[in-house]
């Protein structure tokens, strides 16, 4: 098995900063499309009340 030898302290810098990044990322992401998906299903209930709505 061949081994490499890392330095500690490189290694404690950048991974916390990298896996915290693309976590920021991922949850912006997942937010941005949840806010989406609420948005269209507010317009589509919009649409159909206004459609179902009696005129008078």
């Amino acid at each position: 098995m061949i081994k490499r030898k890392i330095p500690l302290l490189s290694l404690q810098k950048t991974l916390p900063n990298e896996l915290d990044t693309q976590w920021v990322s991922t949850n912006k992401e997942k937010s941005n499309n949840l806010n989406k998906e609420f948005l269209n299903r507010l317009e589509i209930l919009d649409k159909e009340s206004l459609s179902l709505a009696p005129t008078v």
